[in-house]
C-alpha cells in the first residue's frame, strides 16, 4: 500500500472515533436529563434516643457527722481509734478529775473577790457625808495602794506576755520535732536509719507535747492572775475616790456605781464557772451508731469545744461528686440515673441518683485555662460492692430519654443562613422538596425531628449542589436504626 493511502486511512478513522464520541456523550446527557442525579436517600423512621452526661467524680462519705467535746477538760483516755464502730451511747474519752478541782478552785476564789467587792460597796454607802478632811497621811497611804496595784497588774501582763511567748517558742518546736520525725520515718522505712533513731524523735514529740499541754492548762491562770491585779488596782483607785480631799456626794455615788458594776462582772463569771461544774462529765458519750473515720485527739490534751475531735460516718452510704461543665449543667435534674464504673470495680457497674445539684458554680482551672462547672452529689446504691472514700470514678448520667420518636440522619440536616434547619424530601416524582424542621433530642448518628412524617424519604448526605425542585435518580441506603446515646460532656 502506498503512502499516501496509509494517511488517508488514518485521517478517516480519527474522523470516526470524534463523531462516536461527540454521539456517546449526547446519548448520555440525554439519558441522565431523563432520570436525575443519582443520590443516595433513606427512609424516615422512629427510635429511642438516649442522652447522657459524663464526667469523673470522687467517692466520699456522705455527711460524715463531726463531734465536739461537751467539757473543755483535759483527756484522761481516748477509748476508740479510726475504723472502730460504735453505737449510739458509747462512751468514746474520759476526762481528767483534775479539772473539776480547777474549776471549784477558780469558783471559790471568785466567790472571795466578790465578797471583798461587797464590802467595798457597803463601806462607800455607809460614809459619812459629814465626814472631815481626810488626813494627807491617808491620802500618800492611798496612792501608795494604787501605785503597787498598777506595778502588780504591769507584772500579770508581763507574765502572761512570756507565758505566750513560751506556748509561740513550744509551737515552733514542735513543728520541727514533727518534721523532723516524718524525715528519720522515711530514713527507717528505707533501712537508712534504725529504729532507735524514730523511736528518739517521737519521745521528743511527746515530751514538747506535754510541755505545750502543761502551758496550756496554765494559760487560764495567768489570766485570773491579771483579773484579780485589775480588780485591786480598782478597789484602790475607788477607795482613794471615796476619800477625797473634802467629801464630794455626785462622787460617792459614782464610785458605789463602779463598784456594782465590778461586783456583776464578778457574779457573771461565777455563774459561768458554776454552769461549768454543772456540765461536767467525767466521759463523752457518742451520739451517733458507725464507724469512727477520724480522731482529733490524744491522752493529756486539753480537749477545746470549737473543734471537733472525733468524726463517725456509715461506710455503706458514699456519694460521688463531679463536676459538671456549665454547658452540660442545665440538663442535670435531681433524680436522675447515673451508671457508675471505675477501676476499683472492674468490668462491673454501679448504679446511683442525683440527689444535690450546687446552686452556685465554680471556677476550674486546668493549666492556662479554666472552666465554669456546677458540683453535683450522686448517691450510690448501698448495696454496690465495697468502695472507699478517694476513689475515682466515672459517671454516665441519663439526662433524657426519647422514646419511639421520629429521626433523622444528622448528615441529613442542613441550615440555612438564619441557622434554621431543614432536610430535602424526595417526591413521588423525584424532585426535591426543601422542608425546614425542628430539632429534639440527639444521639451520635440521628436526632428527633418534627415536621417530617415517619415513611417519607430524604436525601441522606445531601451537598451545597442539592437544591429544591432538583431531579434525582434515587438510591437507597441501609442504615441501621439503632442509635448509640449521645454525650453531652462532663469536667474532670
Amino acid at each position: 500500500m502506498s503512502k499516501k493511502k496509509v494517511i488517508i486511512t488514518v485521517c478517516v478513522l480519527v474522523v470516526l472515533g470524534i463523531i462516536g464520541f461527540l454521539v456517546y456523550r449526547n446519548v448520555s446527557s440525554i439519558k441522565k436529563a431523563d432520570v436525575g442525579v443519582p443520590t443516595p436517600v433513606e427512609k424516615i423512621g422512629r427510635d429511642t434516643i438516649v442522652t447522657k452526661v459524663t464526667a469523673k467524680g470522687t467517692v466520699t462519705l456522705n455527711n460524715p457527722e463531726q463531734i465536739y467535746p461537751n467539757t473543755e477538760a483535759e483527756v484522761s483516755e481516748v477509748l476508740v481509734k479510726v475504723n472502730d464502730y460504735v453505737t449510739l451511747g458509747q462512751p468514746l474519752l474520759t476526762y481528767n478529775t483534775k479539772t473539776l478541782d480547777d474549776l471549784n478552785n477558780q469558783l471559790a476564789s471568785l466567790k472571795l473577790d466578790l465578797r471583798n467587792a461587797e464590802l467595798t460597796i457597803t463601806g462607800a454607802q455607809i460614809s459619812n457625808k459629814d465626814a472631815q478632811k481626810i488626813p494627807e497621811s491617808q491620802i500618800l497611804s492611798s496612792n501608795y495602794q494604787i501605785e503597787q496595784a498598777q506595778k502588780a497588774v504591769n507584772s500579770a501582763e508581763f507574765a502572761q506576755s512570756q507565758h505566750e511567748q513560751a506556748i509561740t517558742q513550744l509551737e515552733k518546736k514542735l513543728a520541727d520535732a514533727q518534721q523532723t520525725y516524718d524525715k528519720t520515718k522515711l530514713l527507717v522505712d528505707s533501712g537508712v536509719s534504725a529504729k532507735a533513731e524514730l523511736d528518739a524523735a517521737q519521745k521528743t514529740i511527746d515530751d514538747l507535747k506535754a510541755q505545750y499541754d502543761t502551758e496550756i492548762r496554765n494559760r487560764q491562770s495567768y489570766a485570773a492572775d491579771i483579773q484579780k491585779a485589775n480588780d485591786a488596782l480598782a478597789n484602790s483607785q475607788q477607795s482613794k475616790a471615796i476619800l477625797g480631799n473634802d467629801y464630794d456626794p455626785a462622787q460617792a455615788q459614782n464610785n458605789i456605781a463602779q463598784a456594782q458594776v465590778t461586783a456583776d462582772k464578778l457574779r457573771l463569771q461565777i455563774s459561768q464557772v458554776q454552769k461549768k461544774i454543772d456540765e461536767f462529765s467525767s466521759e463523752l458519750l457518742s451520739p451517733f451508731e458507725g464507724t469512727i473515720t477520724a480522731v482529733n485527739i490524744s491522752k493529756g490534751e486539753i480537749a477545746p469545744t470549737s473543734k471537733a475531735i472525733f468524726s463517725i460516718a456509715d461506710l455503706n452510704d458514699y456519694v460521688l461528686t463531679v463536676n459538671i461543665k456549665e454547658r452540660s449543667a442545665p440538663s442535670i435534674q435531681l433524680g436522675q440515673a447515673v451508671a457508675i464504673t471505675g477501676d476499683a470495680l472492674g468490668k462491673d457497674t454501679i448504679q446511683g441518683t442525683v440527689t444535690e445539684i450546687a446552686p452556685i458554680a465554680q471556677t476550674q482551672q486546668s493549666g492556662t485555662t479554666a472552666d465554669q462547672i456546677v458540683p453535683v452529689k450522686v448517691k450510690v446504691d448501698p448495696n454496690a460492692p465495697a468502695l472507699r472514700p478517694g476513689y475515682s470514678m466515672d459517671a454516665t448520667i441519663v439526662t433524657r430519654t426519647a422514646e419511639n420518636v421520629v429521626v433523622v440522619p444528622i448528615l441529613a440536616t442542613m441550615n440555612d443562613k438564619d441557622s434554621k434547619p431543614y432536610v430535602f424530601v424526595v417526591k413521588e416524582d423525584n424532585t426535591l422538596e426543601k422542608r425546614y424542621i425542628e430539632l429534639g433530642a440527639f444521639s451520635d448518628q440521628v436526632v428527633e425531628a418534627t415536621g417530617i412524617d415517619e415513611g417519607e424519604t430524604i436525601v441522606s448526605q445531601p451537598t451545597q449542589q442539592t437544591a429544591e425542585g432538583m431531579l434525582i435518580m434515587p438510591i437507597t441506603s441501609d442504615v441501621s436504626s439503632t442509635s448509640q446515646p449521645a454525650e453531652e460532656g462532663g469536667a474532670q
